[in-house]
């Protein structure tokens, strides 16, 4: 456990406490909003490329990629489906946790470093980026977090 205390030592204990109840908020709202969607039977979006085994007698298991036929890929809601929605069904900048959890990140630069590519940061330092590309990058890293802890929790629990 000495690399995780190196990490608290790093950014810091009640920061990382924080920062894990936004997220906690933010997987809680996500949630809240996804399972209408779910329950209307809208069409959200599937794992595409999704690994599958079969098995037949005295054989080896097969494995092989189905495409687009994995299970639901809740994600999707809040970034939209490929080709098939003008948009996500729920976007993240209407959610005040996910408001909260992006301005928080933005303003601890220790959190920052630990989501962004090193290149990408000392791009930055040095105007090779773009501000546009950055807080766009750290904007999708940030949101990703409680979008796929919450496409976890429903897969694993099968609930909302």
């Amino acid at each position: 456990m000495e690399c995780m205390d190196d990490y608290v030592g790093s950014v810091g204990q009640n920061v990382l406490d924080e920062f894990f109840d936004l997220v906690a908020a933010a997987v809680q709202e996500g949630l809240a909003r996804i399972e209408p969607l779910a329950q209307s039977q809208s069409y959200i979006g599937t794992y595409y490329n999704w690994p599958s085994v079969t098995y037949k007698d005295g054989a080896m298991p097969s494995i092989y990629e189905t495409f687009a036929s994995g299970p639901v890929d809740y994600t999707r809601a809040f970034r939209g489906s490929f080709g098939i929605s003008n948009g996500p069904q729920i976007p993240t900048d209407n959610l005040q946790s996910f408001k909260d959890l992006i301005a928080f990140v933005k303003s601890n630069s220790d959190i920052i470093s630990r989501l962004l590519p090193r290149r990408m940061i000392e791009g930055l330092d040095t105007n090779q980026q773009t501000p546009e590309r950055y807080i766009d990058f750290l904007t999708f890293s940030i949101t990703s977090i409680p979008e796929v802890l919450l496409c976890r929790y429903i897969h694993t629990y099968n609930t909302f």
